[in-house]
Order: C-alpha cells, then sequence, then structure tokens
C-alpha cells in the first residue's frame, strides 16, 4: 500500500515500529515521506524530485532492497558506482550500519521528509530530515 501511494505520486503517512532507526525515528513515530520520482507528480504537488546522482548517504528512503524484494524505511549507508550496471547502486540498512541489502534508483519510490514523537513527558519534538541525516530539533512546551 505505501509503495502504491508513492509510485502514484501521493504522499505517504504512516506510524513507524520498531526502533532500528532510532534516534533519528523511533517506534510509533508519525513519518511522512513523499514520493521520490523522475517524473513530477501529479500538478507537481508534493514531489521530491532527485536525480540517481542526488540521492545521498544519510537519506532516509522507503525502497524494494535487492535480492529479498523486502521493503525498508532504512537510511542510505553508502553509494557503489557498479560498473557492470553503470549507476549507482545504494547500500540499504539501519541506523547501526545493519545492511539490508542493495537497490537501484528504479528500487527507491520515496524519502523521509519529516517524523514526529511525543515524549513520555508529554512534550512534542519533531525532527525534520529533509533529505539528510542532520537533524533539526525543535520542542514546543
Amino acid at each position: 500500500m505505501i509503495h502504491d501511494h508513492l509510485v502514484a505520486g501521493l504522499s505517504v503517512f504512516y506510524k513507524s515500529s520498531g526502533n532500528s532507526m532510532w534516534p533519528l525515528v523511533q517506534s510509533d513515530d508519525a513519518c511522512n515521506f513523499y514520493p521520490i520520482q523522475a517524473v513530477a507528480a501529479k500538478d507537481c504537488i508534493h514531489a521530491v524530485q532527485k536525480e540517481a546522482c542526488d540521492i545521498c548517504k544519510g537519506d532516509i528512503v522507503f525502497c524494494q532492497v535487492q535480492r529479498s524484494q523486502q521493503y525498508y524505511a532504512h537510511i542510505v549507508l553508502s553509494i557503489e558506482h557498479d560498473y557492470h550496471a553503470k549507476e549507482p547502486k545504494y547500500w540499504i540498512g539501519n541506523i547501526q550500519q545493519r545492511v539490508n541489502g542493495w537497490c537501484f534508483r528504479e528500487h527507491i519510490f520515496g524519502i523521509l521528509v519529516d517524523s514526529d514523537e511525543r515524549l513520555r513527558d508529554g512534550e512534542r519534538t519533531v525532527h525534520c530530515t529533509l533529505n539528510t541525516v542532520h537533524c533539526t530539533l525543535y520542542t514546543v512546551h
């Protein structure tokens, strides 16, 4: 369902699960992914226009890793320039550097633009990733 929405050019808002991306994204964070595609989404609304060369190490992407064909919302750990494929190969994994697999640009469907978490003491903190792992933290009391 997430894949289908992103391919259709729609943004996706969902609750994350697990702690593999902690502290950037935590379990139960509300995550907002925008489609990432070479062709603009309908009327260029809510689409992040990035060519393959613009996908960077540290971007949090929604992708389908190869060879397992499993979907992940994980971080681009490294980029390998595959001589045989003549295109970049993106190594995907969690924040602890555990590799899930690799993918080409055609297997990357969305990019995390923000996540929102509720803290136990009632404060609200917003992590804005905006295409990189460098986070800006805002706390509202």
